[in-house]
């Protein structure tokens, strides 16, 4: 997945939340770039993203979901 970058930021949390494999995580990166191992096949999957620096993070974004395909 990929974003554009926003001022003043200095890193991107992904909340990654796969519904069918019990499994929510957050990963920062420094990039407008994220690549996720997962999910597989007829997962169903929910994204979202916020822009961080040395004052705080921005609030998350709309959340995303899909089913992945089998």
């Amino acid at each position: 997945m990929t974003w554009s970058a926003q001022p003043d930021a200095t890193r991107y949390d992904v909340r990654y939340d796969n519904q069918t494999r019990k499994v929510n995580t957050v990963y920062s990166t420094s990039g407008t770039s994220y690549h996720l191992t997962g999910p597989y096949s007829g997962d169903h999957v929910c994204i979202a993203l916020r822009a961080a620096n040395q004052y705080g993070a921005s609030a998350w974004t709309e959340t995303y979901c899909f089913d992945t395909p089998y």
